[in-house]
């Protein structure tokens, strides 16, 4: 794997760590598949909007009380009236899934995805997190290809879908999409597949999945969602003295750092903060805090080529129209 891409994102759970030699470190969750060298994801299909009658009609969430354990209320609405709600259905006789919404920027998608099981057999399957694979149209795994990664995954935190319910859960479902070359998305298809099988086949090699039909046939037999990882959020680019980057959307947030700045145990046992000074000269304190009190949550933590790279979602979304430059960990950035 190429030492300068940024290996996996981590997860408020999981308190262990990893590092391997010249390769980044990451925390992880333990209800996915050991990943291979390279790592990407997945998510789901670009908002609709339909234009009826001279007004503009927004798709809404199917399931908003699931979106509503990661993103509160306000978010939830604000989902739906941005048109980041999705409302792609896949099920089969024992389980339906929904994916509700989707964002997408250049390298992260993510969104929730409802989980009900239709008998006692999917209510049983549920006891688990399934696995989740990304492939190609064709039907062609996408986790190893030319110099880029792909991969989808569950993200378990403290919000939500920890299978207490195993007749309904929300799951969050990550995607990072990397070239790992130039960090570009020239590489990478725009439409996949993502499909899900349970991680309880102790006599399956996952690693051995190279196409779609290779898949188990469990309780997820045929389960698949078809999504689009073209952008669909704005963005915003900053730079910093040092040349470290960030990148803001209104709801989410990528920074590269000098790594002796902050630690991954920092992540557990301290708020982070960042500052957001506005071009009328108002500026805005906020802090992953705890519980409740939090303005954002750290999602991804790790190192790549001697930065530090952290990233994560807002809690209340953020206007960027108005930004002038932001600080985090002894740094300004500035837009490019």
């Amino acid at each position: 794997m190429n030492d300068k891409m940024l290996d996996i994102i981590g997860l408020a759970d999981e308190k262990y760590l990893h590092e391997a030699q010249g390769k980044p470190v990451m925390k992880q969750t333990k209800h996915r598949r050991k990943l291979s060298a390279k790592v990407v994801a997945v998510a789901a299909a670009a908002a609709v909007m339909t234009v009826t009658a001279g007004a503009v009609a927004v798709t809404k969430l199917s399931n908003k009380e699931s979106v509503e354990l990661y993103y509160n209320d306000k978010m939830a609405s604000d989902i739906e009236f941005q048109g980041y709600a999705v409302n792609q259905v896949t099920e089969n006789k024992n389980i339906r899934m929904t994916l509700e919404n989707l964002m997408i920027t250049n390298y992260y998608a993510t969104g929730i995805v409802t989980v009900e099981a239709l008998d006692d057999v999917g209510e049983y399957a549920l006891s688990s997190t399934p696995i989740v694979y990304p492939f190609d149209s064709s039907g062609k795994c996408l986790e190893e290809k030319d110099d880029t990664s792909i991969d989808a995954f569950f993200l378990l935190d403290e919000k939500g879908g920890k299978n207490s319910n195993r007749k309904k859960q929300a799951l969050q479902l990550q995607i990072i999409m990397r070239d790992s070359k130039n960090k570009k998305r020239n590489e990478l298809p725009e439409k996949i597949k993502i499909a899900f099988m349970k991680d309880t086949h102790s006599n399956l090699d996952v690693y051995s999945i190279r196409t779609i039909d290779q898949l188990a046939n469990d309780e997820f037999e045929g389960l698949c969602f078809e999504i689009n990882l073209k952008p669909n959020m704005p963005i915003i680019n900053f730079i910093s003295e040092n040349g470290h980057t960030a990148s803001l959307t209104n709801y989410t947030f990528e920074y590269e750092y000098k790594k002796d700045v902050l630690s991954i145990d920092e992540t557990e046992t301290m708020p982070i903060e960042m500052v957001i000074h506005y071009n009328d000269g108002a500026s805005r304190k906020i802090s992953s805090g705890k519980g409740n009190n939090r303005d954002f949550s750290v999602l991804s933590f790790g190192t790549s080529d001697g930065k530090g790279i952290i990233g994560g979602r807002f809690e209340v979304p953020i206007e960027l129209d108005k930004i002038d430059n932001i600080e985090f960990a002894g740094e300004t950035y500035k837009i490019k």
